[in-house]
């Protein structure tokens, strides 16, 4: 007598994300060799298949829910299969980190990018932030190596100039990729500017005092006010 079916998931995460794709499959272990049709309960078949598995092709939040299915030979009906539950989520977006955020001269900087669910199958991606000041944004190289690494942190050695990195990941058979993270900058440690008060947003008489830090006998402020929108824009 054939077992009761089980209901399977390729890849198998019953977490994932708008866009991607998964194939959904029912097996039944000592009904090999059989000529079965199947019933499935799902969240969402327009034309229910008959066939023991089905692909969900750029999966949308409309397609979570539970699914189960039931082998039928002639008369003979299985069991039904426990429900598998399937979670559509929006899009994720990876978080960068960098760590230090201030460095001295030709210090080691570690990225990390972090995505919902790290286990899961992702790999990462590694760029560099390139602005572009004529047009207040930014484009993004490929750093060496960074190309669908296994590891969720990238180490950049000898940097000694300010620079700001970007990552997303990757995952799936064809790749699914997620957006970019926001980017984050590392500041070389030669100066350091700050301002009193620290807040954000200052008014019009408010007195404020900027200091500038450093190994310097003399020292300059330079207001970037023609870029202040690229610099708003990357939340500096």
């Amino acid at each position: 007598v054939p077992s009761k079916p089980t209901v399977t998931l390729q890849p198998p995460w019953t977490q994932i994300y708008s866009g991607e794709t998964v194939t959904v499959r029912c097996e039944i272990q000592g009904g090999e060799g059989a000529q079965w049709t199947y019933e499935w309960r799902a969240a969402k078949l327009n034309t229910p298949p008959t066939s023991n598995e089905y692909r969900i092709i750029r999966a949308a939040e409309s397609d979570s829910g539970g699914y189960s299915c039931q082998g039928r030979r002639d008369y003979f009906f299985s069991e039904w299969s426990d429900i598998i539950t399937l979670t559509v989520s929006y899009e994720p977006r990876p978080v960068l980190t960098v760590s230090p955020s201030w460095l001295s001269p030709g210090a080691s900087v570690t990225l990390n990018c972090e995505v919902e669910h790290p286990s899961a199958g992702w790999s990462s991606y590694w760029y560099k932030a390139v602005p572009d000041l004529s047009e207040k944004s930014s484009s993004y190289e490929l750093l060496p190596d960074g190309s669908g690494t296994a590891q969720d942190s990238y180490i950049i050695h000898g940097q000694t100039h300010t620079a700001g990195y970007v990552c997303r990941a990757g995952r799936g058979d064809p790749e699914y990729h997620t957006d970019h993270s926001q980017p984050k900058f590392v500041w070389s440690a030669a100066a350091s500017l700050t301002v009193s008060p620290d807040r954000v947003q200052h008014f019009t008489s408010d007195s404020v005092s900027l200091t500038c830090e450093g190994n310097f006998t003399e020292w300059r402020v330079r207001k970037l006010w023609k870029h202040w929108k690229w610099y708003k824009q990357y939340k500096l």
